[in-house]
């Protein structure tokens, strides 16, 4: 089967049915350059016959040009091919076609710099020509026959001279300039009946017809885009600005020129009430619109044209010109008004005095929720608020133990905790609890006793202290605390809905712990460390917002090699920008009086062993003497001169008490426990 067989046989709509996105009866998401899929939905790719045609990248052609962007080929064999198999048709006979010899294309030399000069020098002297004879011709506008005819369309004489019109008696034509945007053009109208010398309508040769006389757009607010010419006079006789299309082809350049004009006012679609002119006015609309241009279609006019309703009456003309002026200025100030509002949702814009109200009745107050450590809670202010809470340490030092302490205090309290673990498990975090509330009743568990072997060995007394810390945790925690287990590191998008599902369900957020940071999933697989911990804080940020579920997040991250021997400052946090400046609180948890005790060193001993010094004595110790440092806090203090909230860490029983060991409660420790 021949190419023509299957061209007659494969319509162009049935196969963009198929394969394109569908936007309207004629019009489709073009696959080239995307026209149809920005925030208007508005499509310039249109189907006419078995032809395509892109007002917006300007791609056309048949069904077989379509399968080639479509299936990304210019190889016309490849293309027939594509449509072919789509249709279920069998192509009979793909002989190779034989090659011709390769042949060395000449290279094309392009016109000399003398031959350009020719050409401009003949351009200008036909437009000096073009726009001697309009001058001349209207001198003649007074000839009976171009009065005569004047008048038959509903002008007066001297409404004709205002317009710049002329009369060519030797060709019986009516000479139409296109004005001041180009002096040089016209349309000479044969006043003759029944001939047909030169056609009905003449344009000047060697000429281009000017595509962006637009300068009617300085005029007024409102203008109308009518499709011929005389159809902008009678417009502009009425009152009103116009500019004329001169044919439904010049649709989609002179909208954009409207559109490079950078017009603020509306543009009213005046065009033939036929079919052709409904679709190119729709066309242009969509164009115009697309191009940031307010425009309306000026529909209702009884007559075909606005040069046929000037004929029969002008007065009625200028009424319905009024109307529509007034709809289009109506639906310019919408569009602006819609622009702006846009502007102001996308970029936040508050205004200040109703947020100033919004203070005055204190909308936006919201009561710190404690931790439970009374040192931290002062230096916060009360405790935690909305926002993200970031916790950095080195390995050893407790910063899970303080997140999950803080978790458990915060459930007792009866707000409600989602705890993320992903490096640990749900049973390590539990005991690592129930290890903190045996202490308490005066056994020093290590939490891996409480799962391991370990517990077989245990006496009754031990057992029924063990019973006790089970039941003070299900009555702390119950219907409070949630953890989610992160076997797959999660997303923040992920914990993200749960949250939100526990807020619907609970009436209130949970206060999100996440542990650790570094090991969220990443939003783009191809992302650096780097990259995925920004993005993951950006995250974290916006789920924390008061717009959002508006709760607090706490986050434990990791700290850079530099701070393993040193003391934590914010620079302990720069392998991620985004941590320092995501963050709304920034602690840090590292030895007690560590920058001080840094300063107290032998002699030609370097700072970083001296800090590496005391970091190895602090992790030999029991209890482990340590301070939370606040280097970052947007709604209160800092810690003054790196001095911290001291806390004593006891790492056997996973708990942090408040103040130095001489403040630590003291317990008389039960059978076969010491620390």
């Amino acid at each position: 089967m021949d190419f023509e067989q299957i061209k007659s046989q494969v319509h162009i709509r049935d196969y963009a049915d198929a394969l394109l996105e569908k936007r309207g009866r004629d019009t489709y998401v073009c696959p080239s350059c995307g026209s149809g899929t920005g925030p208007k939905r508005t499509a310039a790719f249109h189907l006419k016959d078995e032809r395509f045609k892109c007002f917006s990248c300007g791609i056309g052609g048949d069904v077989f040009d379509l399968a080639g962007i479509v299936n990304g080929t210019e190889d016309k064999r490849e293309q027939v091919r594509a449509v072919a198999d789509w249709a279920g048709i069998r192509i009979e006979d793909e002989r190779p076609v034989a090659a011709s010899p390769a042949k060395r294309a000449e290279p094309k030399k392009g016109p000399s710099k003398a031959e350009l000069a020719a050409r401009e020098a003949e351009d200008e002297r036909a437009r000096r020509e073009a726009a001697a004879y309009i001058e001349a011709t209207r001198a003649n506008i007074g000839d009976p026959e171009a009065v005569a005819y004047i008048e038959r369309r509903g002008f007066t004489l001297d409404e004709a001279r205002k317009f710049g019109w002329g009369y060519d008696p030797a060709k019986h034509g009516l000479v139409l300039p296109y004005g001041p945007d180009a002096p040089y053009y016209y349309t000479r109208r044969d006043l003759r009946k029944g001939t047909d010398e030169d056609g009905k309508y003449y344009k000047p040769k060697g000429i281009d017809e000017p595509r962006n006389c637009v300068s009617a757009l300085d005029r007024s607010n409102v203008v109308f885009v009518t499709e011929g010419l005389m159809d902008a006079f009678a417009v502009m006789a009425c009152g009103f600005e116009a500019i004329p299309l001169n044919g439904t082809s010049n649709v989609t350049e002179t909208a954009k020129a409207i559109i490079d004009h950078g017009f603020k006012g509306c543009v009213a679609l005046l065009l033939d009430t036929d079919e052709p002119g409904r679709k190119a006015a729709a066309l242009m609309a969509d164009v115009l619109k697309n191009g940031g241009i307010s425009a309306v279609v000026a529909d209702g006019l009884t007559d075909n044209d606005p040069g046929d309703a000037f004929v029969r009456d002008r007065s009625d003309l200028a009424a319905f010109l009024a109307l529509k002026a007034d709809e289009a200025v109506s639906r310019a100030e919408e569009d602006k008004e819609a622009r702006y509002a846009e502007a102001m949702r996308n970029l936040n814009v508050l205004d200040p005095v109703k947020v100033m109200q919004g203070v005055w009745r204190m909308d936006d107050y919201e009561e710190p929720t404690p931790t439970g450590i009374s040192g931290l809670d002062r230096a916060l202010d009360g405790g935690l608020r909305r926002g993200v809470v970031v916790i950095g340490a080195v390995s050893s030092m407790g910063k899970t133990t303080l997140a999950a302490q803080i978790a458990d205090n915060i459930a007792a309290s009866g707000r409600g905790v989602l705890f993320v673990t992903i490096e640990q498990s749900a049973e390590e975090i539990v005991a690592k609890s129930l290890s903190r509330i045996m202490r308490a009743h005066g056994y020093a568990v290590p939490y891996h006793h409480i799962l391991g072997a370990e517990r077989r060995t245990w006496g009754k007394a031990q057992n029924d202290a063990f019973f006790k810390a089970c039941e003070e945790y299900a009555n702390m925690t119950v219907g409070r605390l949630r953890i989610i287990e992160g076997i797959n590191r999660p997303s923040v998008q992920s914990i993200w809905a749960l949250a939100a599902e526990i807020a619907e369900h609970d009436g209130q957020p949970p206060v999100i712990f996440i542990d650790y940071l570094q090991l969220l999933a990443p939003q783009n697989d191809r992302d650096t460390d780097k990259q995925t911990t920004d993005k993951n804080m950006t995250l974290l940020r916006q789920m924390a917002n008061k717009k959002n579920l508006g709760t607090t997040v706490v986050v434990i991250s990791s700290l850079n090699r530099s701070s393993y021997s040193g003391v934590i400052d914010l620079d302990s946090f720069k392998e991620s920008g985004g941590i320092e400046y995501g963050a709304d609180v920034l602690l840090g948890l590292q030895p007690y009086d560590m920058k001080e005790r840094i300063k107290d060193r032998g002699k030609g001993q370097k700072a970083e062993d001296k800090a590496d010094e005391i970091m190895q004595q602090t992790k030999s110790s029991n209890p482990r003497e340590c301070e939370i440092v606040v280097l970052k806090n947007r709604s209160g203090e800092t810690s003054r001169n790196g001095k911290g909230v001291p806390v004593c860490y006891y790492p056997v029983s996973n708990v942090l008490y408040d103040g130095r060991e001489q403040d630590a409660p003291s317990f008389k420790f039960g059978e076969g426990t010491t620390e």
